[in-house]
């Protein structure tokens, strides 16, 4: 009887896989944190506190709109024979 009593104190294997998987999880979260919190660190260092993560050189600018938009910087370019295009 002791023996069956001790043996579900003990917690089950669904218990401590679920566990390990939030473990995981939280681990995860907290890296992620730790990236958001240098990607905050290097916008506020920032000249206009804005960065942008898949062009440096892209900005958010207001428009004659409501809100904003992403502007891309312009380009131009010629190809062989001579005629330019705008990138």
């Amino acid at each position: 009887m002791r023996e069956r009593y001790l043996s579900q104190l003990e917690p089950s294997e669904a218990l401590v896989t679920k566990t390990t998987r939030l473990k995981e999880k939280l681990a995860k979260l907290a890296e992620e944190m730790r990236r958001l919190d240098l990607i905050e660190t290097q916008m506020l260092a920032a000249p206009d506190q804005q960065i942008s993560l898949t062009d440096p050189d892209s900005r958010s600018m207001a428009t004659s709109g409501r809100g904003s938009s992403v502007v891309l910087p312009v380009g131009s370019i010629s190809n062989s024979a001579g005629r330019w295009a705008c990138l």
